[in-house]
């Protein structure tokens, strides 16, 4: 069992303190216990009470301290972190006192320690606990170790950018897979069609549009040639004709 010591408010208190037992409890102080190791799930709340009645004037400081931890067992607690704490006053005004830490419960690998004095074994104020030579914290009255490993966080998409993935076909296609089009810079020009849909071609008039041959062509200027000589003849015998 572990003996608490007197916090004295003065001199003479601290002589006529004695170191008296204490006790802790878990569901509320339905039962008690003296025992050391705490077994179970992380103790967050814990009830404390002397093992015998307070003297006047006298008071007992009692903390409880939540740590994390790199495995379940006090061998195997590695470097520890501090997580939080609670601190309490057992007198005869406050004979059951309750100490809550369950904002700080250890989320994986943890240790909770429930020891005498108000001192906060934080790294700072006071060492943190280390095995396997600690000491700390001094005054222990009960102590937990448990927990299970935290899970392994997925990679966070912004570390790595995705890797590009090669177009493929699409899922449950029973047709077999086209060929890669080339680049748009590369694209096959088609040819210009010679015929637009529906109709035919159509050109500028030229002499193979007149006629199957040039016998036409060659007939139609013999009559002009014609024409221009029998007016030619008509005007010269008229000017003949006026002179005599």
């Amino acid at each position: 069992m572990s003996f608490l010591f007197a916090v004295p408010s003065h001199a003479a208190a601290a002589q006529q303190c004695p170191a008296v037992g204490v006790q802790h409890s878990l569901d509320g102080g339905k039962t008690w216990s003296t025992a050391f190791t705490i077994q179970g799930p992380a103790p967050a709340v814990v009830a404390v009470r002397l093992t015998t009645p307070p003297a006047a004037g006298c008071h007992y400081a009692v903390s409880l301290a939540s740590y994390s931890a790199e495995g379940p067992t006090w061998s195997t607690s590695g470097t520890q972190r501090f997580l939080g704490w609670a601190t309490t006053l057992i007198d005869q005004q406050n004979p059951v006192a309750r100490l809550d830490v369950s904002a700080y419960k250890p989320a994986c690998f943890g240790q909770i320690d429930l020891y005498g004095g108000n001192r906060k074994f934080d790294g700072v104020q006071a060492p943190l606990p280390k095995y396997p030579g600690s000491t700390v914290p001094s005054n222990m009255i009960a102590a937990w170790n448990g927990g299970a490993a935290c899970p392994t966080p997925p990679p966070s998409p912004g570390n790595s950018a995705p890797k590009p993935t090669p177009a493929s076909p699409t899922p449950h296609s029973s047709s077999p897979s086209p060929a890669s089009a080339p680049p748009r810079s590369a694209a096959p020009v088609p040819p210009v069609s010679s015929a637009p849909p529906g109709g035919t071609v159509s050109f500028p008039p030229s002499l193979a549009q007149t006629g199957s041959s040039g016998t036409g062509l060659i007939a139609g200027l013999s009559v002009v040639t014609l024409a221009v000589g029998c007016g030619t003849l008509y005007l010269t015998r008229r000017s003949r004709h006026r002179r005599h």
